[in-house]
């Protein structure tokens, strides 16, 4: 490769969880609960090489981010993904479940 090629890879997974009767995070009211489907959530990863490195970008449709499952995400992962090239983001929907964070909201 040269000096401005890169190889791309991407993937998409569902991971909209229970359709009705879980908490909603992101409004902080436990009696709260999803009544049914609206759309979808999806997790989309992009993998970036550059011949040199390596980074793993993942966009997920859920509020918020915790460090624990950053940690869950790389123990699934191989050697070549930790924490200095893996990126989890997500979009800040409020319409995602709770309960993934070990918080009590």
């Amino acid at each position: 490769m040269t000096d401005r090629d890169f190889l791309v890879g991407r993937g998409i997974a569902d991971i909209t969880g229970e359709a009705a009767g879980c908490e909603l995070m992101g409004y902080g009211k436990s009696w709260q609960r999803s009544a049914g489907l609206h759309t979808r959530l999806r997790a989309r990863a992009f993998v970036i090489d550059d011949g040199a490195r390596r980074v793993l970008l993942i966009v997920c449709d859920l509020p918020l981010m915790f460090p624990s499952v950053h940690r869950a995400v790389l123990a699934r992962l191989d050697g070549r993904y930790t924490e200095s090239n893996v990126m989890i983001t997500v979009t800040h929907t409020h319409c995602g479940p709770g309960g993934y964070g070990h918080h009590h909201l």
